[in-house]
């Protein structure tokens, strides 16, 4: 192998370990966490004794991936299907309506229109915005808001970039 040779396959070595080292990657499920809160119930369904800790945010599908160059120009990918398992029956359940409240920071509220989507008689619900969207976003956060006959309750999730 020639001297211009070897260096010429350093220097592309060097160039992709450079290039490869400015992405960060998060792909697991274990990345985003979740809390139930304001339960609701109906007055017909009061006598029913739910809590927020009866519920369980699970994901059957999940990827959030942001992908850097050493130039600071990112992509990331976010999209996610979820649903919520219920401790006591040990099944999943089913809602009426789902409203869903998205936002690209920690901070994902009800008073915050812009992302909202309603989903109706469903027992999974999907968030995200797919593949390929320009800026790195690994800070992202959802209200969820889950109706049944029995009354809501609210979830929040977020990514674990977020305090």
């Amino acid at each position: 192998m020639t001297v211009a040779r070897t260096l010429s396959l350093i220097a592309g070595l060097v160039g992709f370990a450079v290039l490869s080292s400015g992405c960060r990657t998060v792909t697991t499920v274990e990345t985003f966490k979740y809390g139930f809160s304001d339960l609701e119930p109906n007055a017909a369904a009061a006598a029913d004794r739910r809590s927020p800790e009866d519920f369980q945010l699970r994901a059957k599908s999940w990827k959030h991936q942001w992908r850097c160059s050493v130039f600071d120009s990112c992509e990331t990918d976010f999209f996610s299907t979820l649903y919520v398992f219920d401790k006591r029956t040990g099944r999943q359940l089913k809602w009426n309506r789902v409203e869903v409240f998205l936002a690209e920071d920690c901070d994902a509220s009800a008073d915050d229109r812009r992302k909202y989507k309603t989903v109706v008689d469903t027992d999974v619900v999907s968030l995200g915005w797919g593949e390929d969207r320009n800026g790195k976003y690994d800070r992202v956060s959802a209200l969820l808001v889950f109706y049944a006959d029995w009354g809501s309750v609210n979830a929040r999730m977020r990514t674990r970039a977020c305090p």
